[in-house]
C-alpha cells in the first residue's frame, strides 16, 4: 500500500503544478482520473485505527477525512477548480503524507 500511496501522493502534487503551470482548464477531469486511487487509499485507511492512536482522535481524523471526500464530491458537481485543488492537495495530500518517508518522496533510484 505504501508504494499506493506514493504515486497518488506524486500524482495529485503533479496535476496541480502541471495545471497551474500549463493554464490547463481540465484539472477536475484529471482529478477524476484518481479517485480509484483516493477511494483504495480512503478505504484502507478508514477500515481501522492503523496508528494505535487515541480512539477520539483517529475517530476525528475519520470524520475530517470524509469532510475531504465530500469536498471533492461538491467540487465535481460545480466544477469548482479551487476547491478540488485544495481539497486534494491540502486534503488528502496531507494525510498521504503520514505514510511518506520522513525525508519525502522515495527516489526511484535508492
Amino acid at each position: 500500500m505504501h508504494e499506493k500511496i506514493q504515486k497518488l501522493y506524486e500524482e495529485i502534487n503533479f496535476i496541480g503544478y502541471y495545471t497551474s503551470k500549463n493554464n490547463d482548464i481540465h484539472y477536475i477531469d484529471k482529478a477524476k482520473e484518481l479517485f480509484p486511487q483516493i477511494q483504495e487509499f480512503s478505504d484502507w485507511f478508514l477500515k481501522e485505527n492503523i496508528f494505535g492512536i487515541d480512539e477520539v482522535f483517529y475517530q476525528k481524523m475519520k470524520m475530517n477525512l470524509v469532510n475531504i471526500l465530500k469536498d471533492c464530491m461538491t467540487a465535481i458537481e460545480q466544477n469548482d477548480r479551487v476547491l478540488m485543488l485544495d481539497a486534494l492537495e491540502y486534503g488528502i495530500s496531507e494525510y498521504l503524507q503520514l505514510f511518506l518517508p520522513e525525508d519525502g518522496v522515495k527516489e526511484e533510484d535508492e
